[in-house]
């Protein structure tokens, strides 16, 4: 249940206002418990209708765990639709992995992905794949490398499981699983969102996306048909948990070549081989990673 209206908020001083394309963003705090909030103000003459749809979403997806957003206000009228946001602290989690030393980030990660799986998990039982897992979407706030609170943030282009449209949504272009690429997202599950977890682990420990190129419709190519390459900073047994979370289907030719029906069976082929979230949780924390286990492939 939504605690709050609109009206309880008010903007915090000295904060900027964020002009967005379709609107604005604003840091409040409710009047009376203080609490801090994100309110995103859209104008709904500038919003197409798919649009308008993907942030009503958005503002569905609340949650009262550590680590989810949860919804404290939402309006609708003619003219606008805006909603509060419950504001999410912590700093990037790829800046905090950064700066720790080899030690502390082999003792951080295992634990931190089993945060990271528990989060998705909750999403995936509400009904929703978070459809942006990347590390730009994952904040942290750490007392210690094993002692911290991991929070997953923008849901802007979650979609219910089974969702069927023939609009195309957008796509995080490097991180996104095969059937978003390909816009088949009714097959999406909670593999989707490990796909992406999976390319995030592998920017964790190499700084960089594989199969990167710069033009981005021989990006798009690679990723679908490409195998995940090995490097040298990452250890085996992680590479091996990250391809087992990243596979995608053996097109034998371009997928823009061959029929709806072919490519979905392809793409189901490849979603039933990746690892589920049981085998995953249990994967993770069985992690005992050491320097020693690292090898040049």
């Amino acid at each position: 249940m939504i605690p709050y209206t609109i009206a309880d908020f008010i903007k915090i001083d000295g904060t900027q206002t964020h002009q967005r394309k379709f609107g604005e963003t604003h840091f409040v705090q409710h009047r009376e418990t203080g609490e801090k909030g994100v309110l995103k103000l859209l104008k709904k003459e500038n919003l197409s209708e798919n649009l308008l749809s993907q942030l009503k979403r958005e503002a569905q997806l609340s949650f009262s765990e550590k680590g989810l957003p949860e919804i404290l206000a939402t309006y609708e009228n003619d003219t606008y639709f805006s909603f509060v946001k419950r504001y999410q602290s912590g700093i990037p989690w790829k800046e905090y992995c950064d700066k720790l030393n080899d030690k502390d980030f082999y003792a951080h990660l295992p634990k931190a992905v089993v945060q990271l799986l528990l989060l998705l998990h909750s999403v995936h039982e509400k009904g929703f794949i978070h459809g942006d897992v990347k590390p730009s979407n994952i904040l942290i706030q750490a007392l210690s490398p094993t002692d911290f609170q991991l929070e997953l943030i923008d849901f802007g282009m979650s979609f219910p499981i089974g969702f069927q449209t023939n609009e195309k949504l957008p796509f995080s272009l490097g991180f996104s699983a095969p059937e978003i690429l390909l816009n088949h997202l009714e097959l999406a599950n909670e593999t989707t969102d490990f796909f992406t977890l999976g390319i995030t682990i592998y920017n964790l420990f190499t700084g960089k996306i594989p199969l990167a190129h710069p033009n981005p419709e021989l990006f798009i190519n690679l990723q679908l048909t490409h195998p995940i390459p090995k490097h040298s900073h990452i250890p085996k047994s992680i590479f091996t948990l990250i391809e087992k979370m990243t596979v995608k289907p053996n097109f034998a030719l371009p997928p823009n070549q061959i029929s709806k029906e072919e490519i979905n069976v392809l793409l189901l082929e490849s979603i039933n081989n990746r690892l589920k979230y049981k085998d995953l949780i249990s994967k993770f924390k069985g992690l005992n990673l050491k320097r020693k286990w690292f090898g040049t492939f």
